[in-house]
């Protein structure tokens, strides 16, 4: 069964935020982890999403899934997330923006 570790702000959990904590859930036997900063830094002095990466993303490489949420907000940001290690990029809330400003059937309506 493979373990994934979703990291958030919320009071249960905790960030992964830096090498270390990448290398404790490798020594716990988890399969990977989600660097996160759930939603737009709800507490001060959390790093961009990208900056975690950049740290975290070489002790992970060939040993441990990551996945980043949190910071994407266009094609290239996913582009650099994926070019500093990252294996999956969550996208959340811009396709759900997209959707709600238009009728997806409207679309394939005109084509």
């Amino acid at each position: 069964m493979s373990t994934l570790v979703s990291l958030t702000c919320s009071a249960d959990t905790h960030l992964v935020n830096t090498a270390e904590d990448v290398a404790l859930a490798i020594q716990h036997g988890l399969d990977g982890v989600v660097i996160s900063n759930h939603g737009g830094r709800q507490l001060d002095g959390i790093p961009a999403t990208l900056d975690t990466l950049r740290e975290c993303a070489p002790i992970a490489k060939g040993r441990i899934g990551i996945a980043v949420d949190g910071g994407i907000r266009q094609g290239s940001d996913i582009f650099k997330a994926l070019a500093l290690g990252a294996q999956h990029c969550f996208v959340g809330r811009i396709p759900i923006w997209g959707l709600a400003v238009s009728n997806p059937r409207t679309h394939l309506e005109r084509d």
